[in-house]
């Protein structure tokens, strides 16, 4: 019986190498530890071989980017539509092409880079997946090792892997109605899935079955077409969200539903968003995270016994200093367009490498945006500037939900609202549900945002300050009202 155990500690405790050494010191049975980012994934392969050397610990290898455009494209078209296999097939193929030429004294400088490129992937990949020492990687690509793999690791879990297992992506009618034209042997299986979707109403959480075909039938038919999403993906969703940016569509859609006159015409500006659930390796597993919701776990895998260690709240040697008179939503920046700049322009010392907002008002000089702050060190001690209240589209939080209950509470229905709340010992007004569950998913979402980007200055043993404009509240934070229009 594979047990999972949860140790919630705070940003900048030392976590992620501290559980490196403990956990490889002192159990023989190997491990899979896996990092959210490839960046991350490279820090703690570096610290696990300073500490122990190299014998006995691999990463798992990334493609250098190559230098022939058109072998580049294929490989980013595979990657995009989730089409693995393929991309394996196809590097086999281009490598022995390549050393076809090689030896026949024909390859150019730049088909030899290449080449070494991608022979260094493929049997790096191949030794991974055989390797019976340590081996880290990433969140994603953990659910790509074999079950012959594990039987030989167990698992350790850098940051909440949450999001990783419920994969929400967005579609829209018009990719669908093209993937439904690709291929004569597979247009049926996708006309029944696009149907239902055009036949479900608007802005209602759907259970659908994962379409069942066998992956290299469908990587085959797929090797050659190019589409901008992850195909893949939305064929092993199990369940979706539909919405159209026109209200009045909706309203005509429900109207002809009710007197079951649904025509045919589909909405091809119609906005689909789907989840695809993942399941955890049957094998003990840690995951160490200041942002995870054990309760999420515990309805996720019907486990009422994971272990849970709370460390609980640690003082802070720097400072959070949070404005919160203003949302600072991506709405709200949209609205009052100056809002930002007015705010930025209260901190010259801060460059625009160190501020923090939503990707689309991010600077060009910033590398962090809200979704791509976890486990980045590069702002370690130093003073930032956070903008923004990361909200995300209701139909995330409600897919959440019904994943989480089983497909047994459909919260469809259900509508934010401007209200007081008590989150954080704090009480605040705030757009949200009256649903407490669809509620705590929503904290829980915008909290793990905020605490991954306040957690980049490491404020628990630096004396920086972290200056954060959003009407959520954080633990730890020194809260000021101020004149920001």
């Amino acid at each position: 019986m594979s047990k999972l155990s949860i140790v919630k500690a705070p940003t900048g405790f030392g976590k992620t190498f501290g559980y490196v050494n403990e956990a490889l010191s002192n159990d023989n049975k190997s491990k899979l530890v896996v990092a959210p980012t490839n960046d991350l994934k490279d820090e703690i392969y570096s610290e696990i071989v300073k500490k122990f050397g190299m014998n006995n610990v691999m990463k798992t290898p990334i493609l250098e980017k190559l230098k022939d455009d058109e072998m580049q494209e294929v490989i980013d078209r595979f990657d995009k539509m989730g089409l693995f296999s393929a991309k394996k097939k196809y590097l086999n193929k281009k490598m022995k092409e390549l050393e076809g030429k090689k030896d026949k004294g024909i390859i150019s400088e730049t088909e030899e880079i290449d080449l070494s490129n991608v022979r260094d992937y493929i049997q790096k990949n191949k030794e991974v997946n055989n390797f019976e020492g340590h081996v880290v990687s990433t969140h994603e690509r953990l659910f790509y090792f074999s079950e012959k793999f594990f039987r030989n690791h167990s698992i350790i879990i850098d940051e909440d892997i949450m999001k990783t297992m419920l994969k929400i992506r967005k579609i829209s009618m018009k990719e669908l109605l093209e993937l439904n034209m690709f291929s004569k042997d597979f247009n049926h299986i996708f006309e029944n899935r696009i149907l239902s979707i055009h036949s479900a109403p608007y802005k209602q959480t759907v259970q659908i079955a994962p379409i069942k075909v066998k992956t290299n039938e469908i990587e085959k038919a797929l090797k050659d077409e190019y589409f901008d999403f992850d195909v893949m993906g939305f064929m092993n969703s199990c369940c979706f969200w539909k919405y159209n940016p026109k209200k009045e569509v909706m309203e005509e859609h429900r109207k002809l539903a009710e007197k079951q006159e649904l025509n045919l015409k589909y909405n091809r500006d119609d906005e689909i968003y789907f989840l695809e659930k993942r399941d955890l390796p049957k094998v003990d597993t840690v995951i160490f995270s200041a942002t995870i919701e054990p309760t999420f776990y515990k309805m996720l895998l019907f486990k009422d016994d994971i272990e849970v260690f709370d460390i609980g709240e640690v003082e802070i040697n720097g400072k959070i200093e949070q404005h919160i008179t203003n949302t600072c939503s991506r709405n709200d920046l949209k609205t009052h367009p100056k809002k930002l700049k007015e705010i930025v322009d209260k901190y010259p010392q801060i460059p625009p490498k160190n501020q923090i907002t939503f990707l689309k008002f991010s600077d060009e000089n910033s590398e962090l945006h809200f979704g791509n702050t976890e486990g980045k060190n590069c702002l370690q001690g130093q003073d930032i500037l956070i903008v923004g209240t990361p909200h995300c589209n209701e139909a995330v939080y409600k897919l959440y939900a019904y994943v989480l209950t089983q497909y047994q509470s459909n919260f469809s229905n259900e509508q934010m609202k401007f209200q007081e709340i008590e989150h954080h010992k704090c009480k605040f007004w705030f757009n949200t549900y009256d649903n407490k569950f669809l509620r705590d998913i929503q904290l829980w979402y915008i909290n793990s945002e905020l605490e991954q980007a306040v957690g980049r200055a490491r404020v628990l043993r630096n004396k920086c300050t972290v200056y954060l404009y959003s009407n959520f509240p954080m633990k730890q934070a020194i809260y000021i009202e101020d004149d920001v229009e």
